[in-house]
C-alpha cells in the first residue's frame, strides 16, 4: 500500500503529465486485484521488502530488477487496458489472414478481445501474474501466447 500512496502522491504532484488518469487507474486496478489475492499480494510484499534498504527507500534499478512485481502490472494492464481499443489505416493493400484490407480502410483493433481470448491466455478471467514469468526466446519474460487461426 505505501508504494502505491507513493505512485500516487508523485503522479497528483507532477500537473504536467498526461499519463495522471491512466497510470492513476492502472495502480488502483493493481491495488484491486492483489487485495483480491492476498497471497499473489504476500508474493509482491515479499520482492519489494528484498529490495527495500534500512530507511525504506527504494532504486529505480530495484524498480527494474523485481520481476514478480512487473509481472503483476502486465497482467494488470492484461485485464484493465489503458486503451482497450484502437483504429489503424493501413497505407498500403494488404491481407490480414485471409482477408483483404484496402489501402485507406479504418482498421478497428479490439484489445481488450484479445486479452481475454482463451486461445491466447488460457484462464483469461484468472488474475495470474505468473503467466508473464516465462522466459522468451530472447529472454524477455513474455506471457505464452498459443498459436492460432
Amino acid at each position: 500500500m505505501h508504494l502505491f500512496i507513493g505512485c500516487t502522491a508523485r503522479i497528483l504532484a507532477n500537473k504536467d503529465s498526461s499519463a495522471d488518469e491512466t497510470t492513476a487507474n492502472t495502480l488502483s486496478f493493481a491495488c484491486v486485484c492483489l487485495a483480491l489475492h492476498p497471497k499473489i499480494q504476500e508474493e509482491a510484499r515479499a520482492e519489494i521488502r528484498q529490495y527495500t534498504d534500512c530507511n525504506g527507500r527504494i532504486s529505480y534499478s530495484d524498480i527494474q530488477s523485481m520481476k514478480f512485481l512487473w509481472a503483476v502490472f502486465r497482467e494488470t494492464l492484461r485485464m484493465y487496458p489503458t486503451v482497450p481499443f484502437t483504429f489503424r489505416v493501413p497505407t498500403a493493400d494488404t491481407m490480414l489472414g485471409d482477408r483483404s484490407i484496402s489501402k485507406g480502410d479504418r482498421v478497428f483493433i479490439n484489445a481488450m478481445s484479445m486479452c481475454y481470448d482463451e486461445r491466447a491466455f488460457p484462464e483469461p478471467f484468472q488474475f495470474q501474474p505468473s503467466r508473464w514469468l516465462s522466459a522468451g526466446a530472447d529472454g524477455t519474460n513474455i506471457a505464452t501466447l498459443k498459436n492460432h487461426d
